[in-house]
């Protein structure tokens, strides 16, 4: 069954987490992904419909399957994560979003009391393209890759479980959260990070 998608913003990353189409709810899916500005959609599950409509409509997609209840491998977060950096750098002209932030000096405290800000904030003309990210529910392998892309450029892992679950309720287990909380990052800018990281691990279920 296809459910309502959900956007999730976070400074200037933008993702929508949704549930698996099929080919009788393929119309609402497209025009779904296209309010959004959904230009790459990322599939974590098995393919259960024609792909050909949503091509048709300008969209990407790329197929990152791991299995339902599983935790996915380090290679194919990897993957993951390379495709965010390489779709978000792009829409912002060859710079990393999180780039003029770290280039200031702003710290995890103070990106972790701009997100009710940047989440929040109104939508102008032109918005920012997303990627939309989809698993068969949108509870579980979905926004398990959004937190992880979120974690991985800077937000907290309490945080982004947070945000995530504020705006998708159910979305996320007990296994899929405590992985992101103990999520380090695998890119440079998140080397040093650890620190920060380790000293949010409280969270309430």
């Amino acid at each position: 069954m296809y459910y309502q998608p959900t956007p999730i913003n976070w400074q200037n990353y933008h993702f929508l987490i949704m549930s698996s189409p099929d080919n009788d709810s393929m119309k609402k899916c497209i025009k779904d992904l296209k309010t959004h500005k959904v230009k790459l959609l990322v599939r974590t599950c098995e393919k259960t419909y024609d792909e050909q409509p949503i091509k048709d409509a300008g969209i990407e997609i790329h197929e990152n399957q791991f299995p339902d209840g599983q935790l996915p491998s380090k290679d194919t977060i990897k993957k993951w994560l390379a495709t965010v950096d390489e779709f978000f750098t792009d829409e912002n002209n060859g710079q990393s979003p999180t780039a003029n932030a770290t280039d200031k000096g702003i710290n995890s405290h103070q990106l972790y009391n701009n997100i009710e800000k940047q989440t929040n904030k109104p939508k102008k003309s032109g918005d920012e393209l997303r990627i939309g990210v989809h698993c068969v529910a949108g509870l579980g392998r979905a926004p398990f890759f959004v937190a992880i892309a979120l974690v991985n450029n800077g937000c907290t892992p309490s945080n982004a479980i947070e945000l995530i679950r504020k705006n998708r309720p159910g979305a996320l287990n007990l296994t899929q959260a405590n992985y992101i909380l103990e999520f380090k990052g695998m890119s440079k800018k998140n080397k040093n990070k650890g620190k920060a990281n380790s000293s949010c691990k409280c969270i309430i279920f």
